[in-house]
């Protein structure tokens, strides 16, 4: 079973650097052709950025291949012995935080490279080192105190349950359904100020085309998400009454309220089409994704 898993796995890295070799050669070509919406110089740009960022992931797919075969080797025994003189329960929880927190570990520096070399570069990064520092061992202690409940949830109920797997799937699935809910929260209190869009033409302009698509959301907010990025971007979260529309401040900035609208419009198709339930699985997902290389380098 441990090499059919071993072959599978590495059958998938095989394919998938082939894909971004094949993409990398795509997008070589592609940026000498003519533009469309963009300006000439602009267009190369986002050529090269693209090509950057494929070169960067051939990178971390072979470092995460050698990873997994160092866990499949002996990572997963000698990880295991460190916490066998411990009870049950503390044992799971110390085994899997451990092994997320040697990955995150192993991913940092090439973390540090995406943020601080090539979207510096490309202009995208506007966080400094104190401001990643505070983002990253926040969401360190998020995950590692969230994800230990977690944990210690799912092994106290493989320890009592015959029935284990369906009651550890509910209880996992109703997680999943609160961390979505308070997603938005959760955000707005560690990581993001939000406030809500003053009334106005462009905030009717917004709920006139939600009412459109069949969106009901709690409000619309403005995030203040420049002090990080200068990429922009909307995102939808939360479930039910938590449901919001937040919209990057650089939005507002850099936009008319025609291209704002453009960029919430292609966000909500997503919602309109069913893609949160293709990408994510669960209604409600925080569903972010890229807008137009157009709209970001404006």
């Amino acid at each position: 079973m441990l090499s059919i898993a071993i072959g599978i796995y590495t059958v998938y890295i095989f394919i998938n650097i082939y894909v971004t070799v094949m993409q990398i050669g795509y997008l070589s070509q592609a940026k000498k052709g003519k533009p469309v919406l963009l300006g000439e110089s602009e267009f190369v740009q986002a050529g090269e950025y693209a090509i950057s960022k494929h070169r960067l992931s051939l990178v971390t797919s072979i470092i995460e291949f050698v990873m997994f075969m160092f866990w499949m080797g002996f990572g997963i025994s000698w990880l295991n012995a460190e916490f066998l003189s411990l009870s049950a329960t503390v044992h799971m929880i110390g085994f899997v935080l451990g092994f997320i927190v040697i990955n995150s570990f192993i991913s940092l520096p090439f973390d540090l490279y995406q943020k601080f070399v090539l979207d510096e570069k490309y202009g995208f990064n506007k966080s400094t080192i104190g401001l990643y520092i505070k983002d990253t061992l926040i969401s360190t202690f998020l995950s590692l105190s969230l994800g230990g409940l977690v944990i210690w949830g799912v092994g106290s109920i493989i320890l009592n349950f015959d029935m284990w797997w369906l009651y550890s799937f509910l209880f996992i699935f109703g997680v999943i359904m609160l961390i979505n809910m308070f997603f938005p929260t959760i955000r707005a209190l560690f990581f993001d100020k939000v406030s809500p869009l003053e009334d106005g033409e462009l905030k009717s302009s917004i709920e006139e085309m939600m009412d459109k698509t069949g969106f009901v959301s709690s409000g619309i907010f403005i995030s203040d998400a420049s002090k990080r990025d200068s990429r922009l971007n909307a995102y939808f979260g939360g479930i039910g009454k938590t449901k919001r529309v937040v919209l990057f401040d650089t939005l507002i900035e850099k936009l008319t309220a025609k291209e704002l609208l453009a960029v919430l419009g292609h966000e909500l198709g997503h919602f309109a089409h069913g893609d949160i339930y293709k990408k994510h699985g669960a209604y409600g997902s925080p569903f972010i994704c890229d807008v137009c290389y157009f709209w970001q380098l404006k």
